[in-house]
């Protein structure tokens, strides 16, 4: 990772979440929302949590995780 990457860590709750037809996000919609998100760690998951709860429109299918690591550069 180089100074200012986001590495994103979830569980198939995230790229297998329901819309209310059915339909999975997948991960390229998953990793289109990853990137437009530009905060802290704690920031793009609230993020992308926000933006599940919207495509499962609150009715969440599977059990989900979402963790993001910010690598600041060497100590």
């Amino acid at each position: 990772l180089e100074p200012g990457n986001t590495l994103l860590i979830y569980t198939d709750g995230a790229d297998e979440a329901m819309n209310t037809d059915g339909e999975a996000l997948g991960t390229d919609a998953l990793a289109r929302a990853f990137s437009r998100t530009r905060q802290s760690a704690r920031s793009t998951v609230d993020a992308l949590a926000g933006v599940l709860d919207e495509y499962q429109r609150g009715r969440q299918f599977d059990d989900l995780t979402l963790m993001a690591l910010r690598f600041r550069g060497t100590v």
